[in-house]
């Protein structure tokens, strides 16, 4: 397990570094306005990209771990795979005439038919490498899933983007999209290839399996889309509402921030594939000590970037141009609030993954719908500092309710308290 930490710290570590890159990049190549653009359509299609997969990406981490704990990997998984897959490619359809009547109205001068095109092409690439990487979790190889998905997409979107810009002195929004749609089809290739060595090919496709993976993973789409709205409907209410540049500011300050959380949700993947199997064992004392080592490991790599980020705002945001450094104040006051979240543990993680999906869909809506409202009351008020406000204020109260959830449920403390106590109180 120690080895294991060792190596995901070296891959965060990295991953760090080239996500921060991957996001500074497209702001250097394009200028403020379109960078707003970017920013709206990725926040955009990020949630999108949550409502089709459904949460089988959730499903698939669960079910695949479960089936290679008990050695069904090769049977089970099999047809599960075709399931899921199935229900990606029907979910882009849908999504893409979502996206036919809703960019126009909201992209007004930046939209086109390309753009209808390259985001469909997006959300197709993006859907398959978060499942297939979720299965190659599933199936006990997280470091090569993370490896993959955190350092390798990000690093390849940056170079592909620096290369053409050098190469060709000059490039476009489209331009830029179509290389981030590259980025996570290569994903989704390394690790399909990985999966396949583990459950092999998928020799009698069953169409029956199509409406049970819509049913099984229900609850996991409410939690997954859920999740996606907190991190992304300010973003998404800042362009509907205010400038491309102030979309800008806050999205930089966003992704900022967002590498705080990256410590936090890279080492929870370390122990997911446990959590059911101990969870449903009723080993729930093991289960108590692995949550706690994670946590320990958690605080360790999140204190010194909370650090740098709070007290060296104005410097952070300069690497990507001078017209962001304003923005300091908005992302001191996120990664005070990303903290606060890191302090609350895997609450997500742990309700998703012991069967608390209801309960934790339900929490996640419901403080999405709060975020969206507070975005609607402030932002004309305050502006983007509004859309922060909205941000920090939601993100608190579902953390700290997820985590008293699960504490009155099951009297498991996943909080960072739980470092001050050793055993596990039943």
């Amino acid at each position: 397990m120690k080895r294991s930490y060792c190596y995901m710290l070296l891959i965060r570590g990295l991953a760090v570094a080239t996500m921060f890159v991957a996001q500074v990049v497209p702001a250097k190549c394009l200028d403020i306005d379109q960078f707003g653009v970017f920013s709206y359509i990725t926040s955009l299609l990020t949630v999108l990209t949550f409502v089709v997969i459904w949460g089988t990406d959730r499903y698939s981490l669960k079910s695949f771990s479960l089936s290679k704990s008990n050695g069904e990997a090769s049977n089970t998984c099999n047809q599960n795979t075709f399931g899921v897959y199935s229900l990606l490619l029907i979910n882009t359809i849908l999504v893409t005439v979502f996206l036919y009547f809703y960019l126009p109205s909201h992209l007004g001068e930046n939209y086109s038919i390309p753009i209808l095109f390259i985001c469909t092409l997006i959300l197709f690439g993006r859907t398959f490498a978060r499942v297939s990487s979720s299965v190659t979790k599933g199936l006990g190889n997280v470091l090569t899933a993370e490896f993959t998905f955190s350092f390798l997409r990000p690093l390849l979107f940056a170079v592909l983007v620096t290369s053409f810009y050098l190469l060709y002195k000059d490039i476009s929004l489209n331009q830029v999209l179509i290389l981030f749609s590259i980025a996570y089809f290569s994903v989704f290739i390394i690790t399909s290839i990985k999966n396949t060595t583990s459950v092999g090919k998928i020799t009698k496709p069953n169409l029956q399996a199509i409406p049970g993976v819509y049913k099984s993973s229900f609850f996991f789409f409410l939690v997954g889309v859920g999740m996606p709205l907190m991190a992304n409907i300010n973003t998404i209410q800042l362009g509907n509402m205010s400038s491309n540049d102030d979309v800008a500011l806050y999205s930089a300050s966003a992704k900022i921030v967002s590498l705080v959380a990256i410590g936090l949700v890279s080492a929870n993947l370390l122990i997911s594939p446990k959590l059911s199997p101990l969870y449903y064992d009723g080993k729930l004392s093991e289960m108590y000590t692995l949550i706690r080592k994670n946590n320990a490991f958690i605080a360790c790599i999140t204190v010194i970037p909370v650090l740098i980020i709070a007290f060296f705002s104005e410097e952070v945001l300069a690497i990507y141009g001078d017209e962001y450094i304003e923005a300091a104040p908005l992302l001191r006051l996120l990664v005070i609030g990303q903290a606060f979240n890191v302090l609350c543990g895997p609450v997500l993680l742990v309700a998703t993954l012991i069967g608390f999906q209801k309960s934790a869909s339900a929490t996640v809506l419901t403080m999405a719908f709060v975020n969206w409202l507070l975005c609607v009351l402030l932002i004309p008020m305050y502006g983007t500092i509004g859309a922060v406000y909205a941000c920090v204020i939601a993100n608190i109260m579902l953390n700290v309710g997820l985590a008293i959830i699960i504490y009155y449920k099951t009297n498991l403390n996943v909080t960072m308290l739980n470092l001050c106590k050793k055993q596990y109180a039943k």
